[in-house]
């Protein structure tokens, strides 16, 4: 039995209700953006930033834009209805299929910056755990040598001025 084709109105309903559905989350992944850039400047200007408070506040963001993503269902489907329905000759529902494409670009477009920002808190923070192991490396190298020669003695390697010694 074939499915019956939704109605005119029946698919503008649904494309407001998603136009409605991805403002919420163009919001929230534009909150998301915001509090993650400020992890970023915070870890790129201090080696002693306290982000903790921004870490919570960006868990929180996250979860919101779960649930949004959650209540969205197959999005996919909408989209190439409003795809479809965009190239029609029906001016008020292509001009909301139009729209709906839009939010879904710019929502898209927002996440990439997201995951682009998460990306280089990422890498700040290992460059911070790979110093701070290195500094431990060689706090536990001097500590050893002091142990056996004590204190005087010198804690770099010496360098050869004649590749022969």
């Amino acid at each position: 039995m074939k499915q019956q084709a939704p109605s005119r109105q029946d698919l503008a309903a649904s494309l407001s209700s998603y136009i409605a559905l991805l403002g919420e989350q163009r919001d929230a992944l534009s909150q998301l953006h915001r509090t993650s850039s400020e992890v970023r400047r915070a870890l790129e200007h201090g080696n002693e930033a306290d982000v903790d408070h921004l870490l919570q506040r960006r868990d929180q963001e996250c979860r919101r834009l779960g649930d949004i993503r959650k209540r969205a269902g197959a999005v996919d489907d909408v989209i190439e209805a409003a795809r479809a329905a965009s190239a029609g000759a029906d001016n008020s529902l292509a001009e909301t299929a139009r729209a709906l494409i839009a939010l879904q670009a710019d929502s898209q477009s927002l996440a990439q910056e997201v995951i682009a920002c998460q990306n280089q808190c990422e890498a700040i923070l290992k460059e911070r755990i790979e110093t701070t192991a290195r500094a431990l490396r060689e706090s536990t190298q001097r500590r050893k040598l002091d142990a056996v020669y004590g204190p005087a003695v010198k804690h770099t390697s010496p360098t050869f001025i004649d590749s022969h010694q």
